[in-house]
């Protein structure tokens, strides 16, 4: 019993000293790591489609109402956001990861053709927000119509601008829109590995 209770002291004085150790402190750092040349297919069956992503990304996906939201997220993003998590560690506490996402949200009632997802996505501006669409054009995949476009925000006192690339493609149970997203924030083109995943999307992109 004695011997018992001078090891159990001991012990009690040696996590005591242990605790007093200070942390080691890391500055953390958003990178970008290169996307592997080899790729892994993404099932979703709540909407029967997949598509590919370079094999070393992740996703996360996540429902905001009825929208559907599947992040394409770049490992070192994924990496700055574990190190800045931990205790003691410091980094840029405003860095924005510009992840690709794919939405799939619910079918606006008056869009049926193609046509009408044009005028839909052309007349979604008004003069409150500046916000100007170029490069747009019409797009096939796996035999579903579809747009692809660039819109550019100009921000607000309460938004920063952002560069954003979109894919809209009609969903072939007529009830729903897709939407592959590549952006950046502020006035700058949306950055080419990002362009080069969205396109990787587009390119492997079907319905089951």
């Amino acid at each position: 019993m004695k011997n018992r209770n001078t090891l159990t002291i001991g012990f009690l004085g040696l996590s005591l000293w242990l605790s007093s150790i200070p942390v080691r402190a890391s500055e953390c750092t958003p990178t970008q790591v290169q996307p592997a040349s080899e790729t892994r297919e993404i099932i979703n069956q709540e909407y029967n489609l997949r598509f590919e992503i370079p094999r070393n990304y992740q996703t996360s996906s996540n429902r905001h109402d009825s929208r559907l939201v599947i992040a394409i997220r770049n490992p070192g993003d994924v990496a700055f956001e574990a190190c800045i998590a931990e205790p003691g560690n410091s980094g840029n506490s405003r860095y924005v990861a510009t992840d690709v996402t794919v939405s799939i949200e619910d079918l606006p009632a008056n869009i049926v053709s193609l046509s009408d997802l044009l005028n839909y996505l052309t007349s979604q501006t008004d003069g409150s927000v500046r916000i100007e669409q170029h490069s747009v054009e019409t797009i096939q995949v796996d035999g579903q119509d579809g747009v692809l476009m660039t819109e550019d925000f100009w921000g607000t006192r309460s938004r920063f601008p952002e560069t954003n690339r979109y894919a809209y493609i009609l969903h072939p149970n007529g009830q729903h829109l897709i939407r592959i997203r590549a952006w950046q924030l502020g006035r700058d083109d949306v950055d080419a590995v990002d362009l080069d995943i969205q396109r990787l999307i587009l390119s492997t992109l079907s319905f089951l």
